[in-house]
């Protein structure tokens, strides 16, 4: 079920909001790169700060992917252990909290771990998973490169597949993903350069009830960054001073696939008697004429 939260109050916190124009886009399979270009440019399309495609994979893949994710999870293998911050089972690497170096660094220390994810996929499958080749056409007929985000020659990961855990009051909590570039920016990491972060995720498992993706209209500055001590993490959020901020949740089944804002506040509910598996990146330009991606 997709919800609005109306405001109930005046927001206690500093940032940027869009209003009452803020929701979603929906889509049944098509892709309109036009929304994408208006998210990556101006981080908004019509007030609008989240693209869902439904149905845009087929369901085999989904499945197949999810087992292939249960495999090496049950095998005792995991790319995250918990490092203080949120509990997930996760293949792949993840630039929080890192450098360019140490982000490539692990990204290398995972290259068998993520071919053995794929080892029983075909190189179309991997690509229409993060909607790889479609984004570099659609990009590039509108004169924009896409590609890997690389550190020094090294290249970023293609995508992440994780499930959230309970962290408590949410599986993953309120946060924005922009402020961790901090890290990236002080030995020259190309993703420094991007200001609007684009999350991507195509949902491969959910069952049971909740794990509902939710978002605020909050666009933290630096200001709030300060006030909550997340100036170089943007996480976490406590949901319980949220309750001012215009909310939507969004129910995601596997299939779907979304391109979000990322610099707005959001998060994942807790999930009852399930679970919720994605498989996602990040998307952001670099340069006006270049698109890149990392995880």
């Amino acid at each position: 079920m997709n919800t609005y939260q109306p405001v109930l109050a005046k927001a206690p916190f500093c940032g940027r909001s869009i209003g009452a124009r803020f929701g979603y886009l929906e889509a049944e399979r098509d892709f309109d790169p036009a929304i994408l270009i208006n998210l990556l440019t101006s981080g908004q399309h019509e007030g609008k700060i989240l693209y869902i495609i439904r149905r845009k994979l087929a369901r085999d893949l989904c499945t197949h992917m999810a087992a292939s994710f249960d495999k090496i999870i049950n095998n005792g293998t995991t790319s995250r252990p918990d490092d203080g911050y949120v509990l997930t089972r996760q293949i792949g690497a993840t630039q929080f909290a890192k450098s360019g170096a140490a982000y490539v660094r692990a990204v290398a220390q995972n290259i068998d771990v993520n071919l053995d994810l794929l080892e029983e996929f075909t190189s179309s499958a991997v690509d229409d998973l993060v909607m790889n080749r479609e984004l570099e056409l659609s990009l590039l007929a509108r004169g924009i490169h896409f590609g890997g985000a690389r550190y020094k020659g090294a290249s970023a990961s293609f995508f992440v597949i994780r499930q959230w855990l309970d962290n408590g009051k949410m599986s993953l909590m309120p946060h924005e993903d922009v402020a961790q570039l901090a890290c990236a920016r002080r030995d020259d990491f190309e993703i420094g350069k991007v200001k609007t972060v684009l999350a991507y995720n195509s949902c491969v498992d959910a069952s049971g009830d909740g794990g509902n993706l939710s978002i605020w209209d909050l666009e933290p500055d630096d200001e709030c960054r300060k006030a909550f001590d997340v100036v170089e993490t943007g996480y976490p959020y406590p949901p319980d001073r949220l309750t001012g901020v215009r909310r939507l949740s969004v129910r995601l089944e596997p299939g779907d696939v979304y391109f979000l804002n990322a610099s707005f506040l959001h998060g994942v509910e807790n999930v009852r008697g399930g679970r919720r598996i994605t498989a996602g990146r990040f998307i952001g330009l670099s340069e006006a004429n270049k698109a890149v991606y990392w995880t």
